[in-house]
């Protein structure tokens, strides 16, 4: 990519993460020398002279420019990596304090919408369905993965949080290769082997791929298909003492979490 094309690039990405025009442009004009006037910037970007000081003003606010005072005032960009963490957490703040906006702002009609059953398409959603479900684990969390493929870096991690959070973890899989690699990664974990045939589905096309249940009270439960050679992943959740499926893998599989042998994940049942 020409210097051109990177500058109108970093211009672009920076507005699309709440920058201005102006202050996107300000900023990438000032990262490209060590400092400069406010007609230094100007004859590097298209921003009037004049704007120059209100814009570096507000980039500091942000904490990504430098001021020294004097005449002409100098303005210095901070470093590419240290402007993009303050972002990184500028978002992250933000996106906490609306999530906790939103969580006051929910209905009794909402609540009792959850309290159904829900259909998720694709991997990506699936995947981000069931690492939300994990993260809000309180006292046990449960997750069965048919095939390493769906058990991904995310899923690490959820799982060890919840490990940190004193959460108890039971992890699951037909797969021996993947308990063995379960058990060598989360030692604080109960390693299940399940007694049911989780391929039993692929007469119909599909096999489960996992499932995942939060304090007994959240679960979701995803298939693969297979059509015309491509493997797509669906799956249902759902949430509450009312949903159906939470009744469902309360009854069969909480009986046997209960049995389990710490020790070496046996269960005296059959799911």
């Amino acid at each position: 990519m020409s210097p051109p094309q990177n500058k109108s690039r970093a211009i672009e990405e920076l507005q699309a993460v709440g920058l201005t025009e102006y202050e996107a442009k300000c900023f990438v004009a000032l990262s490209q020398i060590p400092s400069g006037t406010a007609t230094d910037v100007s004859e590097i970007v298209d921003i009037p002279r004049t704007r120059i000081y209100d814009i570096a003003e507000s980039l500091q606010d942000c904490g990504l420019v430098e001021i020294q005072k004097g005449t002409p005032r100098e303005f210095r960009a901070v470093s590419t990596d240290v402007a993009m963490k303050r972002l990184q957490l500028s978002h992250r703040e933000h996106l906490d304090n609306a999530a906790k906006a939103l969580r006051q702002l929910t209905t009794p009609d909402v609540r009792d919408e959850a309290s159904g059953v829900w259909r998720i398409e694709g991997k990506q959603k699936v995947a981000e369905r069931g690492q939300y479900i994990a993260a809000r684990a309180e006292t046990e969390l449960f997750g069965l993965f048919t095939e390493d493929a769906v058990f991904q870096d995310d899923c690490f991690r959820q799982a060890q949080s919840a490990i940190d959070r004193g959460v108890d973890v039971v992890l699951s899989s037909p797969d021996e290769d993947l308990r063995e690699s379960l058990r060598a990664r989360f030692p604080d974990a109960t390693i299940w082997d399940p007694s049911l045939d989780w391929q039993t589905l692929e007469e119909f096309g599909a096999q489960v791929s996992r499932l995942v249940m939060a304090d007994r009270h959240t679960v979701m439960l995803a298939s693969l298909s297979k059509d015309d050679g491509d493997c797509a992943e669906t799956a249902i959740w759902g949430e509450g003492s009312d949903s159906e499926l939470v009744v469902l893998c309360r009854e069969l599989v909480g009986a046997q979490l209960d049995e389990l042998d710490a020790e070496d994940g046996s269960s005296r049942f059959s799911l």
